[in-house]
């Protein structure tokens, strides 16, 4: 039967076939944009794959397939590749190993010290300033509350010396860094063997330290502004008021109050004196004066030109 015998608004399928049209249009183009963006990765990775055959340092070819790996998993995603050991590193691994567990690596902060749980210690305040550490001791602490095995640190000292006590915290005065020294603190999952021939590790933190030194000998250097004057055009010289060969204090004091009261005098500043005739003579106008020769002075007769007998005109 028709529809109209039964409804009076006609049933169209019109809308439902464009939006299917529509659907279908934009999960084409979602399809090509998806099918674009593996093609560039495909290409990427196909590259450093190629770098990574093409390269013989071990270094470059891991490097390699980690970047290869983040194309195709993303930025967060971590590989874990293993490496090999030589002979030779393989001893020093367990040389520094046997020092840490044997006790000789701790044992100034445990006897000397009395730190009863050194890397502990370290770790706790190691992970107040280092995310990543941090993590590692919330994760040993709900392991220990929800009943599973807490994962102990080991730490060696590398390059291995005999004897040598552990940097990462007080070592004795007499023991003195002269290299650089890697501290590797590490939870070994399975006992460490030298013979397996291939070893692997996930690094959770890295970082370098200075350790400072007791003692230096160092400079001292000051940035200040200068003081904006021109030199002094006066110099205060003050000789002693009598002929017994020694300064007296009081003479000292005097000759200075003197000069301050004769500063004093002065009517007016030196830049209104600047632009007149008298600025070559004034600055000279106060200065001390004796009618005998006991002090030293100036004697402005003399100066100019004329001798006279000041003693004879005083008593003629």
């Amino acid at each position: 039967l028709p529809v109209s015998d039964f409804d009076a608004a006609p049933f169209s399928t019109a809308e439902f076939g464009d939006r299917a049209v529509r659907f279908a249009r934009d999960l084409s183009v979602n399809l090509a944009g998806h099918l674009a963006e593996l093609t560039a990765r495909s290409g990427k990775v196909q590259a450093l794959l190629a770098t990574h055959d093409g390269v013989s340092s071990a270094r470059a070819r891991v490097a390699a397939l980690d970047a290869a790996a983040k194309i195709l998993f993303g930025d967060d995603f971590r590989i874990v590749p293993e490496f090999g050991l030589s002979a030779a590193q393989a001893d020093e691994w367990m040389n520094a190993l046997a020092a840490s567990t044997g006790g000789g690596l701790l044992s100034y902060l445990e006897t000397t010290l009395n730190i009863d749980f050194p890397v502990y210690e370290w770790l706790g305040g190691a992970a107040r300033v280092r995310p990543a550490l941090r993590t590692w001791e919330s994760l040993t602490t709900l392991s220990a509350a929800l009943g599973r095995p807490e994962a102990s640190l080991t730490p060696i000292q590398l390059p291995f010396t005999a004897n040598a006590s552990w940097l990462a915290m007080q070592f004795p005065p007499d023991q003195r860094p002269d290299s650089d020294k890697l501290l590797y603190t590490a939870h070994y999952a399975t006992p460490f063997d030298k013979t397996l021939r291939r070893q692997c590790g996930l690094l959770v933190d890295a970082w370098s330290e200075v350790i400072p030194s007791t003692t230096h000998t160092t400079g001292l250097s000051f940035h200040f502004n200068r003081p904006d004057n021109e030199p002094p055009q006066a110099i205060l010289l003050v000789t002693p008021a009598s002929s017994s060969g020694q300064w007296v204090w009081d003479d000292l004091v005097a000759a200075l109050n003197e000069t301050l009261d004769l500063a004093k005098k002065r009517a007016v500043e030196p830049s209104q004196l600047d632009n007149t005739p008298y600025a070559p003579l004034l600055p000279a106008t106060v200065m001390a004066a004796t009618l005998y020769g006991i002090s030293i002075s100036t004697n402005l007769s003399v100066a100019n030109g004329l001798m006279i007998n000041t003693g004879l005109d005083q008593h003629g």
